[in-house]
């Protein structure tokens, strides 16, 4: 039997021996099922370093699988090998280890883009904020804006009577001026004794007050002007 079929029988004995399959001692030391399978059988060279990792991981001397005639001989250390089960452990905690430095170098990822993402929450809010003040101001300006068109149109409803009244009154006035001019000339003309002079002249006094009327309210006029 060659030097590696040697090994190879020496691993499948310490494996069975320790009730582990092919496939849970590949998956411990991170090779495949057929590596291990072609140790076995003496049919792939295997390197002293790998050797040491499976003697480690079957908690057993390198001497077992090299000289298997001489284990007899060689007194068993204690706690140099590591248990199956506790390299198992191991290699399951190496592996949450990096599981674990995916996860945070995602939670990294997540937070930048967390971080931006407020950034434009910000940005936008402070613009909806903006807009918002805006938007009142704009009400604020359109109701102003309401209540000068409504004096804008009274004042202008004002001038429009003021002119109409205005009118009416020049267009009173001048007949008035001319009636108590007629009646000035009757009451010069005729006997202070006759009764139609006391009438004229209630008639002149009448017509004096409608002019002096609608003189000031003609002087009113033109002041509001």
């Amino acid at each position: 039997m060659g030097l590696y079929e040697t090994i190879g029988h020496q691993i499948k004995k310490a494996r069975k021996e320790q009730e582990v399959g092919q496939k849970v001692l590949a998956s411990v030391l991170g090779y495949t099922t057929s590596t291990i399978s072609q140790y076995e059988s003496g049919k792939r060279y295997i390197l002293l370093t790998d050797l040491e990792q499976i003697a480690a991981t079957l908690n057993l001397p390198l001497t077992y699988f090299l000289a298997p005639g001489e284990r007899s001989r060689e007194k068993k250390k204690k706690n140099i090998y590591v248990p199956l089960k506790q390299y198992k452990m191991i290699n399951e905690a190496r592996k949450l280890k990096k599981k674990l430095k995916e996860a945070e170098s995602e939670l990294k990822k997540y937070k930048i883009k967390n971080n931006k993402l407020e950034t434009k929450i910000q940005t936008l809010m402070a613009r909806i904020a903006e807009q918002s003040q805006i938007t009142a101001q704009t009400a604020s300006l359109y109701n102003e804006l309401k209540k000068n068109e409504e004096k804008i149109r009274r004042i202008e409803k004002i001038a429009a009577i003021q002119k109409t009244v205005e009118g009416i009154a020049y267009q009173l006035n001048n007949p008035l001026t001319t009636l108590l001019g007629f009646i000035q000339i009757l009451i010069s003309e005729m006997d202070n004794n006759k009764s139609q002079h006391k009438d004229l002249k209630k008639l002149e006094r009448t017509t004096k007050r409608c002019i002096k009327i609608i003189t000031e309210l003609i002087n009113s006029l033109k002041k509001n002007h």
